[in-house]
């Protein structure tokens, strides 16, 4: 869809019979100035990318080559080896200073007016109470947990007298089946020594399970999963289609972009953007003046919209989604009476979004 950028002629007209406003938003003087005010900026939206990288350690047991034999097990890990892979990509907006809307608000004589920035001078609000949340928050990948048991050693008399890794092999998985065994009966009640209660009952099969656990672990080895998040910004600006955001290696996980090691990872984004509609000269030319000398009113902006998309060198969606965009959308402005009250008249709160500069709520 097409938008149109206008003014609103009222905001307009009542702006231009303000001759002696108490507050005005004027664009920062380029020079320093005996003006008393605030200084802020609207913001210019970046995508924030978080890219999960599992780094995968997988340790071959002692007796990875019998794990068949006596336990049955076809898969183990018989190679060590490190490697990554990529997990989940998340997406969110945040706001950083627009140099080229930064403003003061100038109050001459009278007090400086309450007014909330984020920690980079990117409106929040004005005259609002409390706190205000000023930062995006970005969903998170739980971290992955380690798949893995501690090693055991084993100083059975059988173990002890073995010659050969085969029969060293063959008292271990002796000594599992001997532990499922008991398992067993404890289960079935058919142990000679039973837990008492319940309690004891839990803490016998818990024991006997991580022994059972360290002890496969011998025949089909250790993988451990650790789970680490690379953030990544990227400011729209132009459409662009099947551009290289980052690439990832199986060695290294996120690698830049020039990094040839890595596969590509590509970003679709599209842009539904407010169309400027340009004023004749003289239009433009008193319209300047009457945003030069902050009579015009607040700026805050009606963002515009970004799709995106990104994706593998095989075409697989990894993360998709729409996301408001300050610097795609239109400068509007509200009129200076809100910010200067009457005698019997209370001060406007408002709130903006700091990630787009948009009007979040406006109370008189």
């Amino acid at each position: 869809m097409n938008h149109k950028l206008f003014l609103c002629v009222g905001i307009y007209i009542c702006s231009s019979l303000i001759t002696e406003a108490q507050i005005r938003f004027i664009p920062k003087p380029k020079e320093s100035t005996n003006a008393l005010g605030v200084i802020y900026s609207l913001p210019v939206t970046t995508l924030k990318i978080d890219v999960e990288a599992i780094k995968v350690v997988e340790e071959a047991g002692p007796y990875a080559l019998y794990a068949e034999k006596y336990l049955g097990v076809k898969d183990a890990v018989m190679n060590s080896k490190v490697y990554y892979e990529l997990g989940a990509i998340t997406t969110s907006i945040t706001g950083l200073p627009d140099q080229t809307r930064t403003y003061m608000i100038e109050v001459g004589k009278l007090s400086i007016p309450r007014v909330q920035l984020t920690a980079d001078g990117v409106m929040v609000g004005f005259n609002l109470s409390g706190e205000r949340e000023t930062k995006a928050v970005a969903t998170k990948t739980a971290p992955t947990a380690a798949a893995s048991g501690s090693d055991i050693k084993i100083t059975s008399e059988d173990l002890l007298m073995a010659n050969s890794t085969s029969k060293m092999a063959e008292v271990v998985a002796q000594q599992i089946y001997r532990l499922r065994e008991s398992r067993t009966d404890i289960l079935t009640g058919e142990a000679e020594n039973m837990p008492s209660d319940g309690e004891a009952l839990k803490l016998m099969l818990k024991t006997l399970e991580d022994e059972e656990k360290q002890l496969v672990a011998q025949f089909v080895g250790k993988v451990t999963r650790t789970s680490s998040i690379k953030t990544l910004y990227y400011e729209p600006g132009e459409d662009v289609a099947k551009e290289i955001l980052f690439r990832f290696s199986a060695f290294n996980g996120v690698v830049d972009k020039e990094d040839l090691s890595g596969e590509p990872i590509y970003l679709n984004l599209q842009g539904d953007r407010y169309e400027i509609t340009l004023l004749p000269e003289k239009d433009q030319k008193k319209l300047d003046k009457e945003i030069n000398s902050g009579k015009l009113g607040m700026p805050y902006i009606v963002p515009g919209e970004a799709s995106i998309e990104i994706y593998n060198n095989k075409m697989k969606t990894l993360n998709k989604g729409k996301f408001l965009i300050a610097q795609y959308g239109e400068l509007n402005y509200l009129p200076l009476e809100l910010f200067n009250p009457g005698k019997n008249e209370k001060l406007v709160q408002l709130e903006l979004y700091p990630e787009t500069g948009a009007i979040k709520e406006i109370v008189k």
